[in-house]
């Protein structure tokens, strides 16, 4: 079936069928393609998750980190002192070393 879409804004519609086009209307028409997840009888019980020593490690971590202060309030405040009253002294030898440390740590 065609339509005369020209006529749309503000006449009339015209439709012109033609014999192919009721012929193709008699035909069944495929309905949506529907994808459905598998039922559970569909599901078989060799299907199996393992999760690693080292996955299971780090949901420990998580939360116990989660469990935690972001961050000691007490440690700031009393940063926050001595650095007011000028008796903050940075030890850039420990500095040096904990930098180091970290950097094998992540080279691991």
């Amino acid at each position: 079936m065609a339509i005369d879409i020209r006529t749309l804004n503000g006449g009339p519609a015209t439709a012109k069928t033609s014999v192919a086009d009721t012929k193709d209307s008699q035909k069944p028409q495929a309905g949506p393609v529907v994808n459905t997840p598998p039922s559970p009888e569909d599901v078989h019980a060799s299907d199996k998750v393992q999760i690693t020593s080292r996955a299971r490690e780090l949901q420990g971590l998580i939360g116990k980190l989660s469990r935690e202060p972001a961050f000691d309030a007490e440690k700031v405040a009393r940063l926050r002192e001595e650095v007011s009253a000028g008796r903050y002294s940075v030890n850039s030898q420990r500095v040096a070393a904990r930098l180091l440390g970290l950097e094998r740590e992540l080279n691991r």
